[in-house]
């Protein structure tokens, strides 16, 4: 049987533990799932007018990220629990965050 989530080089490593989609057997099926779901989060937040003096917050930023993969992962929403190969270590994950407002104004 052909060992599923084989991951191309330099990509995250993944951990299928939390996977909500018992279905999904390779990586692309995988990233097209994600790619929808974050897709939708996207006309949800960005398909309205622009925001205005919106206060964007640890718990906002925390909020966009359980809508753009609650659907596939258990863990949308909260901080990685496991190390990968890219990012900020665990311990420092939010200390790392940028000022919420140019995170989400990056994003637009």
């Amino acid at each position: 049987m052909k060992e599923p989530f084989t991951t191309p080089p330099n990509a995250t490593p993944i951990d299928i533990s939390e996977l909500k989609l018992p279905g999904i057997a390779t990586y692309q099926a995988l990233s097209n799932q994600e790619t929808e779901s974050v897709f939708q989060a996207k006309m949800k937040y960005f398909s309205r007018k622009p925001f205005k003096n919106l206060e964007i917050s640890e718990y906002f930023l925390k909020k966009v990220h359980r809508d753009m993969f609650e659907p596939v992962w258990g863990w949308a929403g909260r901080y990685r629990k496991t190390e990968t190969n890219i990012g900020v270590k665990n311990q420092y994950r939010g200390q790392a965050l940028p000022h919420p407002n140019r995170a989400f104004k990056a994003l637009q």
